[in-house]
């Protein structure tokens, strides 16, 4: 089968994230079938960038500038150029930055989460145009439901686009996502008094809280340290047990092998976030026999079992408390630890692998276009 797969990310990219789900969701569906890799981001524009600043600097409701009217044209016009109407369907990861293509025949999307959804997590919709949020969300509405089919990564992100936009959602379905890592199990590494951080937001990843949950256990746990993954240090942080190792690119061996040891050794990834939809660090930390404590809250909720793969904690004024809680819970008993971590990996393998999802895509597509 012929695809055309339009994606804003560089094929061959590979990281967290976004351009994780991409890569993989890609490979899998090159399984079998031609895509025709269709490449679509052009930059947001100088004019528009100056233009939101000076209306954030005098006090006026800016556009939202990644999805100007100007912007989304272009894209159509770029669409165009590359889609060919000789493949047999066509797939676009995401949806917002298509809302204004015309697609001839059948079209598949993958989502972790519509715009609606994303705005209210990421950002607040009141600090942008009114207009231009009601004309995008009135065309991402039109996008997802006349889709042949829209594959979520998450129950929570296809329950939250239903609700948002008022939908049925019969064209939906869930289908997950994988950690980018081969599931293995890990050698009888040592498990240090040692967690880890990874995030490149990190004030927005709940890193700052960690910092300051970090100082208070090192009076009782003078051994225990935290390693921070995916930012640099942060400036006012003179703790001796906080490492920051900057960014890992997992595209280069060397950074590859210095996360995987980070995992392998550590008592559990630490994802107090606030911001969050389905982060594949939980996967990939299970990848290793590693457990997760993080937020019951987003799709987290359930990609981790409540004391049998990981620890979940409120996000509410007792958040700190049970976050240190939690963080000397395994202090104290590493054999608990090591529990949860060999747990996490086994739901994981069964439950969160690209192989897996691929097979859901692929199939789905063949049966919808019989094929």
């Amino acid at each position: 089968m012929k695809i055309n797969f339009v994606t804003n990310i560089e094929k061959d990219s590979f990281g967290g994230g976004w351009s994780g789900m991409n890569y993989h969701v890609s490979r899998q569906l090159s399984i079998d079938n031609e895509l025709n890799y269709i490449h679509i981001n052009p930059p947001t524009g100088f004019y528009s960038v100056l233009l939101y600043k000076a209306l954030k600097f005098f006090g006026i409701v800016p556009f939202f500038p990644t999805f100007t009217r100007r912007r989304l044209e272009l894209i159509r016009k770029i669409f165009h150029l590359n889609c060919q109407s000789s493949e047999d369907t066509t797939f676009f990861l995401g949806s917002t930055s298509w809302i204004k293509c015309e697609i001839v025949g059948t079209y598949f999307a993958y989502l972790d989460a519509d715009f609606k959804t994303y705005l209210s997590i990421y950002h607040k919709d009141r600090n942008f145009n009114r207009s231009q949020l009601t004309d995008i969300y009135y065309l991402e509405r039109e996008f997802l439901d006349k889709a042949t089919c829209v594959f979520f990564s998450s129950k929570y992100a296809m329950s939250r686009t239903k609700k948002e936009y008022n939908l049925i959602g019969n064209n939906f379905e869930y289908v997950g996502l994988g950690s980018g890592m081969n599931n293995q199990v890990t050698k009888n590494n040592i498990r240090l008094q040692q967690f880890i951080f990874v995030g490149i937001d990190f004030v927005g990843k709940g890193g700052e809280l960690l910092i300051e949950v970090f100082e208070e256990l090192g009076v009782l746990f003078p051994e225990a340290k935290l390693v921070v993954v995916g930012c640099s240090s942060a400036s006012k942080n003179n703790d001796s047990n906080v490492e920051f190792v900057g960014y890992l690119d997992k595209s280069k061996q060397s950074d590859l092998d210095k996360l995987i040891e980070l995992y392998e050794t550590s008592l559990a990834l630490v994802l107090p976030t606030s911001k969050d939809l389905t982060p594949l660090v939980i996967c990939e930390a299970a990848s290793f026999n590693c457990t997760t404590i993080s937020i019951e809250d987003f799709g987290i909720q359930e990609m981790i079992i409540q004391n049998e793969t990981g620890i979940l904690i409120k996000n509410d004024s007792s958040l700190k408390e049970n976050l240190k809680g939690s963080i000397k819970r395994l202090l104290i008993d590493k054999s608990e630890a090591m529990r949860l971590g060999i747990n996490a990996f086994e739901y994981m393998k069964g439950h969160y692998n690209w192989d897996a999802v691929g097979h859901k895509l692929r199939s789905k597509i063949r049966l919808t276009l019989n094929r």
